[in-house]
């Protein structure tokens, strides 16, 4: 018990001027996001992403292994600030942007909690209204690693989702419950990490539009550490909705990142829509990002 109270800590200074430094910039820079241009958030990570540091700051050999695992690897638990900015082409032929900042919050090495409260943009569901902007749905999510070994871990949980969106259009209109479970597997050989994962969405409450229940299968994401604090991660997703019949679809979505800092990770994750007629699947995205850790 006193090793997770000791782990908790308090915030430094400097991660607190972090902190309130990129939610007032943040909120304030998307107001109004227009989607017909580049998210300027996502240009601004991808050269963060592809230019590194100078030549002079280059480490001489990559960081070691452990260090890039526990900063990454999503069984092992960091109070985080995590901020992105998403471009959606539905199969519709609608567009969507959000902007997601996301607080994790590590009580302990085994517990953790998650909130997040994206602003969205969106063209509304009739050409003649233009499109919306506002808060859309904020997500809830509680997790515990139920289990660890040497080369594996395993941690469940569940999502809860409310109905706070500000226009129908930027939200499902409906309360949410997903529990889940996933579990990271080492392939030293490899450099390599899987992460088999699963999830089952179903609506409980909420308005008049056709109900939630699906679930969400990640056979094995694939995150592989490169030398100078790179990484790759292949994803991907198969979902099979009970609301339609058991129709199925699939997403595959590439990430590149790099550690940027001791405290910093910048990525960019495009994505594309293999197959399937379902809300989950999309014509295509573009995902650009940061993850500031608080220790």
């Amino acid at each position: 018990m006193n090793s997770d109270l000791e782990y908790i800590g308090h915030f430094s200074l400097t991660d607190r001027l972090v902190f309130v430094y990129l939610s007032a910039h943040f909120a304030e820079r998307y107001k109004a996001v227009k989607i017909k241009e580049a998210p300027p958030f996502i240009l601004l990570v991808a050269l963060l992403t592809l230019a590194g540091p100078p030549a002079a700051a280059q480490p001489q050999e990559a960081p070691p292994r452990k260090s890039m695992v526990t900063r990454i690897d999503p069984t092992d638990f960091f109070t985080r600030l995590v901020v992105r900015d998403e471009y959606r082409s539905l199969q519709s032929g609608r567009e969507m942007n959000l902007f997601v900042p996301r607080l994790e919050y590590a009580f302990s090495k085994t517990f953790q909690a998650w909130i997040e409260a994206p602003v969205v943009h969106a063209e509304s569901m009739t050409p003649e209204t233009g499109s919306e902007t506002g808060l859309g749905d904020i997500l809830l999510r509680g997790v515990i690693r139920a289990a660890r070994g040497e080369r594996y871990a395993v941690v469940v949980g569940a999502d809860l989702i409310l109905d706070t969106a500000s226009e129908p259009v930027l939200g499902t209109g409906k309360y949410q419950f997903g529990p889940l479970v996933f579990a990271s597997l080492e392939v030293p050989r490899f450099r390599s990490t899987l992460f088999p994962f699963y999830q089952h969405y179903f609506s409980f409450a909420g308005d008049n539009r056709r109900d939630i229940n699906y679930a969400s299968i990640r056979p094995s994401a694939i995150l592989t550490k490169w030398p100078n604090r790179w990484y790759t991660v292949i994803d991907p997703n198969f979902f099979i909705d009970f609301e339609r019949d058991m129709d199925s679809g699939m997403m595959l979505e590439f990430e590149i990142g790099r550690a940027v800092s001791k405290n910093l990770n910048v990525w960019i994750r495009p994505g594309v829509g293999v197959y399937g007629d379902i809300p989950r699947v999309y014509d295509w995205n573009l995902e650009g990002g940061i993850r500031y850790y608080f220790r």
